[in-house]
């Protein structure tokens, strides 16, 4: 629709679209004398400027080539979602990324059989991994991914998680 008229001019003369040239003229002319008889709902300024518009056949054209192009490019389309869509995915994969990564790290294996473990705090040597089980089941029942990691103490080799130890060893090279 036109930019100054977000009503439109047909709605402001009540006729359709498809109105002749005399249907929109006797419209107008009937509003004209309503708003003379005293009827104060009617907009003189408004029917003037549309009765202005309709009634010249080239301007007529022109608006209704503007109403058609507005209605084409009016309200959004899918294609418009695009962008928010992706940014919310992202908030929402960062969001999770934050909730859940330490549970998936730790159960996740991180190092190999024969790595020299080192504390992360300390960097002092913890020992060499000597197995590696992705279901180590441990005291009560509870399964996990493990390391058997050999002390550089000499002492017997023992299993620890993989949540314990991605979490606070690290290897040097």
């Amino acid at each position: 629709m036109a930019k100054n008229d977000p009503q439109g001019f047909y709605a402001a003369l009540n006729v359709s679209p498809g109105a002749s040239r005399q249907e929109i003229r006797l419209a107008y002319e009937m509003l004209k004398q309503a708003r003379k008889s005293g009827n104060r709902r009617v907009d003189v300024g408004r029917i003037e400027a549309a009765y202005g518009v309709l009634g010249d056949q080239q301007r007529r054209r022109q608006y209704d080539g503007g109403r058609a192009r507005s209605r084409k490019r009016s309200g959004p389309t899918w294609l418009h979602s695009i962008p928010l869509l992706l940014g919310l995915m992202v908030i929402f994969l960062g969001l999770l990324w934050v909730a859940f990564a330490p549970r998936i790290r730790g159960h996740l294996v991180s190092f190999d059989v024969g790595d020299e473990l080192y504390w992360r705090s300390t960097h002092k040597a913890l020992g060499a991994v000597v197995e590696v089980e992705t279901r180590h089941e441990f005291a009560e029942g509870v399964q996990s991914p493990a390391y058997r990691v050999q002390p550089t103490s000499g002492a017997e080799p023992m299993w620890l998680p993989a949540r314990d130890l991605n979490a606070s060893c690290i290897v040097r090279d």
